[in-house]
């Protein structure tokens, strides 16, 4: 959750065409600061009508196993989560569930620009995955590789909107590969 969340960070962080030219005025280390640059780039005009509310999870939830939570409801649209990927997740619910809006990586069905959000439909959502993990060793060798800052940023987004909080990593594997067979 902590990569997820420190990419989330970054990417919020570096978004602008000019990266030295970003001062982060805020604390990188808050979840919300980094949904909120996802909201900034993906729904730009529409961004600040989403109010985010980070909320821990409780001692009961925590004794349930669960490891994360969003909520999403009134007054207009609220959305509360456990950590940056589980308000990323609730976004995408809402998006989807009440805004009939969309994004994937097969293409955008945003919500019409110079309208407002619709009110949000209360729901809760909660899983006991601690880990939820995107790409396997194929993605990671043939496309990846070829990607440049902003088709990783929208990867990063793609990801946590669909509360992936772990991406597959395979750099090390080598080091370890090497060092067993010396």
């Amino acid at each position: 959750m902590q990569l997820a969340l420190a990419l989330l960070s970054y990417a919020s962080a570096h978004a602008a065409a000019d990266v030295t030219s970003v001062v982060n005025q805020t604390d990188p280390t808050d979840p919300t600061v980094a949904v909120r640059g996802l909201l900034n780039r993906l729904l730009p005009h529409h961004a600040t009508q989403i109010a985010l509310v980070l909320a821990p999870l409780t001692a009961a939830e925590t004794n349930a196993k669960l490891t994360d939570r969003f909520a999403v409801g009134p007054p207009g649209v609220t959305i509360s989560g456990s950590s940056g990927v589980a308000l990323a997740a609730g976004v995408r619910h809402y998006l989807w569930r009440d805004a009939n809006a969309s994004f994937s990586w097969w293409g955008d069905n945003p919500p019409a620009v110079g309208k407002a959000l619709p009110p949000a439909t209360p729901a809760t959502r909660s899983t006991t995955l601690k880990y939820r993990m995107a790409m396997n060793s194929c993605a990671f060798g043939y496309s990846t590789p070829y990607w440049n800052f902003k088709r990783w940023t929208r990867e990063i987004d793609l990801m946590a909107l669909r509360g992936v909080n772990v991406k597959c990593r395979l750099c090390s594997r080598y080091r370890c590969r090497y060092r067993c067979r010396r």
